[in-house]
């Protein structure tokens, strides 16, 4: 398992990710897709065992902010807020899990969600967080979960504690207590 610093500020790091040896996440500090109206225009990619799990941008032929596998959008489809970013994938079992990060506005930041990806398709659970970017993202090989660390906040103010996420097998814990994992409507909306 290897780690990147993301985003790092006066000796603070604010990012962490984790990634498998045969996975790498599109930077999402790149410069953006060309345009197209013609076809679809892809925010990030990840590669997987089962195809490329991707995210649609503005400005292309499929709705914005979108999770798809191989070209076909996700069940539930998820749905990002101003953007919608695939950071990382890790092989767990018989499927991947692959993080979206969903990007917001000023009230909460940035959401994540974790999409079970398999020979079936991209499936995404609700998205979750504290509004605040992960601080670790890695996968509990044991547990079968991914864990995300992320500092807590309330009101725009660091509460100087932090929260701990776990998801699989198809639910969401924080720091050990359930949280709804399911998306109404049949879309999971960041």
């Amino acid at each position: 398992m290897k780690f990147a610093t993301i985003f790092a500020t006066a000796g603070i790091t604010l990012c962490t990710i984790a990634s498998g040896p045969a996975f790498a996440g599109t930077d999402p500090f790149a410069a953006p897709a060309p345009v197209s109206k013609s076809g679809p225009v892809f925010a990030s990619t990840v590669k997987t065992r089962f195809g490329l799990v991707q995210t649609s941008d503005y400005g292309s032929s499929t709705p914005p902010n979108r999770l798809f596998l191989n070209g076909k959008e996700s069940s539930p489809s998820a749905v990002g807020n101003n953007h919608l970013i695939a950071i990382s994938a890790f092989e767990n079992g018989d499927h991947d899990d692959v993080v979206l990060k969903s990007v917001g506005g000023s009230g909460c930041p940035t959401l994540y969600s974790v999409a079970t990806v398999d020979s079936s398709g991209a499936h995404p659970t609700a998205f979750f967080g504290s509004c605040a970017d992960a601080s670790h993202i890695s996968l509990s090989a044991a547990a079968h979960k991914i864990v995300l660390k992320m500092p807590v906040f309330k009101n725009g103010q660091n509460l100087k504690s932090s929260t701990t996420f776990e998801v699989g097998d198809g639910k969401i814990l924080r720091d050990g207590k359930p949280v709804n994992a399911a998306c109404p409507g049949n879309v999971c909306a960041g």
